[in-house]
């Protein structure tokens, strides 16, 4: 899998050493791709966003690939 598009904002000061909690949820699943949103939370303040389009990709082509069965389900749990 491969990071084709990846785009945050960020909404509210982050530091090292702080505690995040992480959300992911599927916004969309395609035949070779996934659009994933994740939001940043720092306590109750949500403190970034970010939408990445992820491409199943083959090495030995360099070309997209069909989702296999499995990570479909497993992203489809996302959603």
């Amino acid at each position: 899998m491969v990071t084709a598009r990846l785009t945050i904002d960020f909404r509210a000061e982050l530091n090292y050493g702080d505690r995040l909690r992480i959300g992911t949820r599927l916004l969309k699943l395609g035949r070779t791709f996934a659009v994933l949103e994740h939001e940043l939370f720092r306590g109750e303040t949500c403190a970034a966003t970010a939408e990445v389009v992820c491409v199943i990709f083959d090495l030995a082509t360099r070309l997209p690939t069909e989702i296999a069965p499995d990570l479909r389900r497993f992203l489809e749990a996302l959603a």
